[in-house]
């Protein structure tokens, strides 16, 4: 047994009862925990109700074809569960067609059991090098990050998705802590496009949603701000333990330094359209800081301990 088949789960979906059985013979020598499936149906309850590895599938079957099933599972259940794709001749619109689905290898029929075996092994040393990010930032005293971010291509970036990733994933950082650096950070982006970049007015701000992503889309078409940037920073001390965010516009500014002082005179917290977000801010924050004539704003939180 091997370090990468120690208390490995491997799933096995053919409709071949001999094909099952004989990979899974092959894959139980070399330390693996086996389970089977012999349709896409079955295969789709399993992974469902439990947790695997790799899922080693044919393509042809009847029902649920491999390339259904993996189509399903990207949709449905697990996003990053690894699957290799049995056949025994792949053509050039299934192979990319796969590829787009997200397979993470081919296996050729007859089955080749040291080939199987590579794959298998390559696929799990690529997932836990993949989960070795949060290790690798958590060895680190700290790391400074710039992000920089097109305005015409705002709606499209994933933002809020990427950063959820990032934080929680590679930082490790736990829920409740990501989640509210998270609204901080929609709030700071969207205040730098919405006031700094396109320096819309407080009646336009004030429009129905709809009303002012037509705006917004507008104002972006129109080309005026195309030599214009959001920068997002981010800094992350270990060794002192806290979290800097920052987002700067290019826009003109504002008078930061009577929001704060009103903020510091509030007894509670302003959900009101005008002003909301620099309220939520500075409520979410340990420290709120404003450069750059309020272009810039930086939020700092202390790391939660263990």
């Amino acid at each position: 047994m091997t370090q990468d088949s120690a208390a490995r789960k491997i799933l096995v979906v053919d409709d071949s009862v001999s094909i099952v059985f004989s990979i899974g013979k092959i894959l139980e020598l070399n330390g693996y925990a086996v389970d089977s499936a012999y349709n896409g149906s079955d295969a789709l309850r399993k992974i469902s109700q439990q947790v695997f590895d790799v899922v080693v599938c044919d393509i042809e079957m009847p029902g649920i074809s491999g390339m259904n099933f993996l189509e399903k599972v990207r949709d449905e259940y697990d996003h990053d569960l690894d699957v290799i794709l049995m056949t025994g001749y792949l053509d050039q619109d299934y192979f990319i067609q796969a590829i787009r689905l997200g397979a993470s290898d081919f296996i050729r029929k007859p089955i080749e059991s040291k080939q199987l075996l590579h794959s298998i092994t390559r696929i799990l040393e690529r997932r836990r090098n993949k989960n070795d990010i949060s290790n690798f930032f958590q060895c680190l005293h700290g790391s400074r990050m710039v992000f920089e971010i097109d305005p015409m291509r705002f709606w499209q970036a994933g933002i809020g998705k990427t950063f959820n990733q990032f934080l929680r994933q590679s930082l490790n950082l736990k829920r409740n802590f990501a989640n509210e650096l998270l609204v901080c950070i929609d709030e700071m982006i969207y205040n730098a496009l919405i006031h700094g970049t396109l320096s819309l007015s407080k009646e336009q701000r004030h429009l129905s949603h709809d009303q002012l992503r037509k705006l917004v889309n507008g104002r972006l078409e129109e080309g005026l701000i195309t030599d214009k940037s959001i920068r997002i920073g981010l800094d992350l001390n270990l060794k002192d333990g806290f979290i800097s965010i920052s987002v700067e516009d290019d826009g003109e500014g504002f008078d930061h330094e009577s929001w704060l002082r009103r903020l510091q005179s509030e007894q509670e917290i302003n959900l009101d359209a005008h002003g909301r977000g620099i309220s939520m801010l500075y409520h979410l924050s340990d420290h709120l800081e404003f450069d750059n004539n309020g272009r810039k704003v930086t939020i700092t939180r202390a790391l939660p301990k263990d």
